[in-house]
């Protein structure tokens, strides 16, 4: 689980494409739980730019660390 169990990150609002290649501005921010905030924005711009978030699957926690899955979808094939 490591040092950020039972903690929560936020993410104020939806990125634009910009931010989500860059993790900056909504995706770089200090909100409610401090560096578990910004633990996530980084993790949510690294599963973004591997093509590796799935956005249709039932909520819940998603493995992004294998990288076997990394760049497999359009347009990074």
């Amino acid at each position: 689980m490591g040092a950020y169990a039972d903690h929560t990150g936020i993410v104020a609002a939806k990125p634009t494409t910009q931010e989500a290649f860059e993790g900056k501005s909504v995706l770089n921010r200090q909100l409610g739980d401090g560096d578990s905030d910004l633990v996530v924005q980084a993790q949510l711009t690294a599963a973004m730019n591997r093509h590796v978030m799935n956005t249709t699957a039932n909520p819940g926690q998603q493995k992004w660390s294998d990288a076997s899955q990394y760049y497999l979808a359009a347009p990074a094939r």
